[in-house]
This record gives C-alpha cells, sequence and structure tokens, in this order.
C-alpha cells in the first residue's frame, strides 16, 4: 500500500515543499530575494569588522570594497590626495556588478564600503549615475529593492582615535574631515539602519542580525502551490 509521503529541497533562495498522497502531489514553491547588506561609513568607523563578523555569524558571503580599488586611488589616497567622483565612478561599476553576479548565483552578500554619497549608493545598486551614465555592464540590475544599507555612525572624535592607532591601510587620518564633508547619510526611501559605533561589536551584531532578518521577512518573499493529479 502507497504511504503519503513529504520531501522538499533547496536550491539557492527557493525552497520547494513536495507532500504526495495516494491521488495527489502538491507542490509548494517559497522564493525569497537574495539580500545585499552593505556596511558604510567613513574610513575608521568600523565596516570590515563589523562586516566580516556579521557574514560570519549570518553565514552570507563577504566582500571589502577596499580590495577592489585600482591602484591609482590608494595612490591618491596614500599621499594625502581626496578621491572624486570620477575616481570613485569605476570602483563602483566594479562592486555593482560583484554584487549582481553574486546575487544571480544565489548568494546572500555583506559589502564593507564607504557609499558616502547617495549618488554612490545609487550606482552600487542599479549600475546608474547621474554623472557618468552606466556602468559598463552587459546588463545592469536595479538592486535597490534588495538592498540593506547599514550607517556606522560616530563622532569625528571617536573615529580619529581610532584612525590614530590603525596601522597597514592606506587611507590617512588627514583625509578623514574629507569623507565627513562628503557624507551624505542614508533617508527614504532607501532602505537602512543606523549604528552607534561607540557600542560594543558583540551588541551590534546580535541587533544588527535580528534587525537585517525583520527587514528582510517584510521585503520580499512569495508561496505559490499547484497540484497534480496522479
Amino acid at each position: 500500500m502507497r504511504k503519503d509521503i513529504s520531501t522538499h529541497y533547496k536550491e539557492g533562495s527557493t525552497l520547494c515543499f513536495l507532500f504526495v498522497s495516494r491521488e495527489l502531489v502538491t507542490v509548494y514553491i517559497i522564493t525569497c530575494a537574495i539580500m545585499i547588506v552593505v556596511i558604510m561609513g567613513v574610513s575608521g568607523s568600523g565596516k570590515t569588522e563589523v562586516g566580516s563578523l556579521l557574514a560570519k555569524k549570518m553565514g552570507w558571503k563577504f566582500y571589502d570594497a577596499d580590495d577592489y580599488h585600482p591602484l591609482e586611488n590608494k595612490t591618491k589616497m596614500s599621499q594625502g590626495i581626496p578621491l572624486n567622483d570620477q575616481d570613485r565612478h569605476p570602483w563602483l561599476c566594479v562592486l555593482h556588478e560583484l554584487i549582481m553576479r553574486e546575487r544571480t548565483s544565489g548568494l546572500h552578500v555583506v559589502l564593507a564600503c564607504s557609499a558616502l554619497k547617495r549618488a554612490y549608493r545609487i550606482t552600487l545598486t542599479t549600475g546608474k549615475t547621474p554623472l557618468n551614465g552606466e556602468c559598463p555592464c552587459e546588463e545592469n540590475e536595479d538592486l535597490s529593492s534588495y538592498t540593506i544599507f547599514v550607517h556606522l555612525h560616530g563622532s569625528m572624535e571617536i573615529i580619529s582615535k581610532r584612525l590614530e592607532i590603525r596601522t597597514g591601510h592606506f587611507m590617512p587620518l588627514t583625509l578623514l574631515q574629507s569623507q565627513f564633508d562628503t557624507l551624505e547619510p542614508p533617508a527614504e526611501p532607501e532602505i537602512y539602519i543606523t549604528v552607534n559605533v561607540e557600542r560594543d561589536i558583540s551588541e551590534i551584531i546580535i541587533e544588527l542580525q535580528e534587525m537585517i532578518k525583520h527587514k528582510t521577512n517584510q521585503t520580499v518573499c512569495s508561496i505559490s502551490k499547484s497540484n497534480v493529479l496522479l
């Protein structure tokens, strides 16, 4: 005698449940969007530390945007010369292509990136910018509905003290003021979370996990059902 059975499988962002009875197969397909979390803020705010720990806790892929700066950008910054929009545009396009590719592969991503201006965040999420047109990708995708910006906020005094003791980074303390001058904090309609960097990092990670899960559940999950007679 045939018994009722159930099983499931997961591929990327899709979870499929299969229920088989004597006469009917019922298939439920739950699809949730692949999310991108951008840990943003001025140099010294803790983006890499927070981003890497958060990604590890959530089992997501982590990238540090500093690793994708061209040598010319790193040289300018190490000499105390602030980057302009033209310097940043190719770098932001590379990052847009990176997160777009990972999302297509079904991977949630945490990206540590300064993303100081609204225009930079638009380029990150859409591949477009008011200044330079579109990124030279084969196909740009608007990821703004699936991107959460986490702004690590702190005072000039607190962050400058951090930079004074930081070693092995191309960004000097002398450029911190220019970063604060450039900063445009995220605002609606962007999806964002603001975090005070003076708090203990373990508390920050726990809170971010809960807030990101909440915002992700609010954002995009769909369920479809179909029946097949045997």
